[in-house]
């Protein structure tokens, strides 16, 4: 069954709503997709008002919550899933981003700055200014899987060429965090 993908913590500004609201937008349109949220509860009042939004838009059988899962299970995930959302209203490029993007993951973020410097709209991800927009690519993606799998080998070779392995970057925070000890 074709799916959504967001993983972050539950807290208000990694915007799981947006992610529910996009699924909402694709049901409108006759899209049947699940959405799949994976990430640890920081906000509990946060949460509680996710839920409330999935039962208002009808979409209670559309969603699973995954609280946090491993590394291994986010590549799997961005692998399989049609597209993996990363809308905060904060920057978007985290440890999250660099696991998605090696995966071959096709991302759908927004357009804020934060990925200029690893995503190229239309080639390796989407950079987004509204909710349509995301719907939009999405369906493009659903429809034309030689460009989803352009899509995908692109994220992987940009993740080769421009990013740090996950033991370089921990290795660099660890210094850092050494250095202001």
């Amino acid at each position: 069954e074709p799916f959504l993908f967001h993983v972050a913590r539950i807290d208000r500004w990694k915007r799981q709503d947006k992610a529910i609201r996009i699924l909402k937008l694709l049901k409108d349109k006759n899209y049947n997709l699940k959405l799949y949220i994976a990430g640890q509860i920081i906000s509990e009042t946060y949460y509680e008002e996710l839920k409330r939004l999935i039962d208002e838009m009808q979409l209670k059988d559309h969603v699973v919550f995954l609280n946090a899962i491993s590394r291994d299970t986010i590549n799997i995930m961005s692998k399989l899933a049609i597209a993996s959302l990363s809308l905060n209203d904060m920057c978007n490029l985290g440890n999250v981003f660099h696991e998605m993007l090696s995966a071959g993951a096709v991302i759908i973020s927004n357009n804020d700055g934060s990925l200029d410097e690893f995503i190229k709209h239309g080639e390796n991800g989407f950079l987004i200014n509204d909710l349509e927009e995301a719907c939009d690519y999405i369906i493009k993606v659903m429809n034309d899987k030689e460009y989803e799998k352009r899509i995908r080998e692109k994220a992987i070779s940009t993740s080769k060429e421009k990013m740090k392995s996950w033991e370089e970057r921990v290795g660099d925070e660890i210094e850092l965090i050494e250095r202001y000890s």
